[in-house]
């Protein structure tokens, strides 16, 4: 059924307004270190992923899509891990409000989560101000978490933003409902010359489960080129609206 309303959101996606032209996207490579703190062992992971995101159409409804392959290496042993998502959306000069489906796989890791949410986004003169709350679901053992999370970014300049975030929500894995906490903060650059821009992040996890905790630590850097305008016409105008992360991601299981 879960890949069913995936498809079906696709196809949402390819009858859209202008679907034939990507009006703005982007494609990256980036490299991540993940540390999850059991209590006691760690289980550390080095990512390398490559993907990419595009919008199409505004009226009377715009659509993102988003695109990625990782490598998890490390303790993870090599494991490739591939998503897919859709955002349709509803986009003024001041605001935005959407939805969001995805669907992510890894190669034999007995892993496979979809993920649904309700986003919003409000704009200021040099700022926006960002609320997504999601449900991702992990279909192998049923493990889900449920996240409210905001985001505060600010340009800088046109081509130079910060964003900083948090989060809260709860877990459902086995017979325990842990809290689930979240923050993170990163910056994004684009040269003036060359719509190539370099970008990285530091974000914090938190599952605290009545006995005891997972504590994840993911740092990043990467490099992306994008076409369509300046970073603020991105997420303003195109494909601006943030990557959601599903639940296996949260924590290794």
């Amino acid at each position: 059924m879960r890949k069913y309303l995936l498809s079906a959101a696709l196809a949402a996606a390819l009858i859209a307004p202008n679907a034939a032209l990507a009006q703005s996207g982007h494609v990256d490579v980036s490299y991540g270190n993940h540390t999850y703190d059991f209590g006691g062992p760690e289980f550390e992971a080095d990512v390398a992923n490559i993907g990419g995101q595009v919008a199409f159409g505004e009226l009377p409804l715009g659509v993102q899509i988003d695109g990625r392959y990782a490598n998890w290496g490390g303790d993870a042993d090599d494991v490739g891990v591939w998503g897919l998502g859709v955002h349709i959306y509803k986009r003024s000069p001041s605001w935005l409000i959407g939805g969001y489906v995805g669907y992510d796989d890894a190669d034999d890791f007995n892993i496979a989560s979809w993920t649904g949410a309700i986003e919003a986004q409000f704009y200021l003169s040099r700022a926006t101000v960002s609320g997504i709350l999601s449900y991702s679901e992990q279909e192998t053992q049923g493990y889900a978490i449920t996240l409210l999370e905001g985001e505060y970014r600010y340009f800088v300049t046109d081509n130079f933003s910060i964003q900083g975030g948090a989060g809260f929500g709860q877990g459902n894995i086995s017979t325990s409902d842990p809290n689930v906490w979240s923050a993170q903060i990163g910056a994004e650059y684009q040269f003036a010359d060359a719509p190539i821009s370099v970008f990285g992040e530091y974000r914090y996890g938190l599952v605290d489960f009545d006995p005891g905790e997972i504590e994840t630590n993911t740092f990043s850097i990467g490099v992306r080129y994008n076409w369509g305008g300046s970073l603020i016409d991105r997420n303003r105008r195109g494909a601006g609206l943030n990557r959601i992360i599903p639940v296996f991601e949260r924590f290794i299981t």
